[in-house]
C-alpha cells in the first residue's frame, strides 16, 4: 500500500467518503464509501454504507451493498448484510453473507477524475434485478404446526412390511 487513509476506532463518519487511495476503516461509517483503491473494514469496524471500490476486504461488519471492481473478500469473522456484486468473491471459513451474491459480473469503477462529491457517486451500472426467493411468506415457528405426518407402515423383517390396521373412528359409529 502506498498511500493509506484511516478512519480511527474512536471516529464516526456520516456521509460520503471518497478516496483515491487505500482506505482502512477501524471506526464507524454511515452513508457511502467509494474508492479507486482498496477498502478494508477492520475487525472492530461497523459500516452502515453502500461500498464501491476496486477491492473490498471485510473483517468487521457491513450493513449495505458492496461492489468490488476486482474482488471482494470476506475474512473469518467478517459479516455482510447486503448484496455483493463483483468479478471474484473469496468467502473464508467463518465469514458470513446475508444477501444476493452476483459474481463474474463487471462492476463499473469509481473514479475521482473530473468528478466531485455527490455527483461522482451516481450509480454507473444499473442495479441487478431483485431475485425473489421461493416464497415471500413469513412462517412463525412458535405456533404448533397444523401439519400431521401420515402414519408410516411398521417394518417387520427384511423386505416385509406390516400394514397398519385402520381403526374405526368414533364419528363413524
Amino acid at each position: 500500500m502506498s498511500d493509506v487513509s484511516v478512519i480511527a476506532p474512536n471516529h464516526r463518519v456520516v456521509g460520503t467518503v471518497s478516496a483515491a487511495e487505500d482506505l482502512i476503516i477501524q471506526g464507524r461509517v454511515e452513508g457511502r464509501i467509494q474508492s479507486e483503491a482498496t477498502v478494508i473494514i477492520d475487525q472492530a469496524a461497523i459500516v452502515e454504507a453502500e461500498i464501491l471500490a476496486r477491492h473490498v476486504l471485510v473483517k468487521g461488519i457491513v450493513v449495505g451493498d458492496v461492489s468490488g471492481v476486482e474482488g471482494i473478500e470476506i475474512a473469518p469473522g467478517g459479516q455482510v448484510l447486503g448484496d455483493l456484486r463483483t468479478r471474484r468473491l473469496a468467502l473464508r471459513a467463518g465469514g458470513r453473507v446475508a444477501g444476493n451474491v452476483l459474481t463474474g459480473v463487471e462492476v463499473q469503477p469509481f473514479t475521482m477524475a473530473g468528478k466531485g462529491g455527490a455527483q461522482a457517486w451516481q450509480r454507473q451500472t444499473p442495479r441487478p434485478p431483485q431475485v425473489r426467493g421461493f416464497s415471500e411468506e413469513i412462517v412463525e415457528t412458535s405456533r404448533p404446526s397444523s401439519f400431521t405426518p401420515a402414519p408410516q407402515p411398521a417394518t417387520v423383517g427384511a423386505g416385509e412390511v406390516k400394514k397398519a390396521k385402520k381403526e374405526p373412528s368414533r364419528e363413524s359409529i
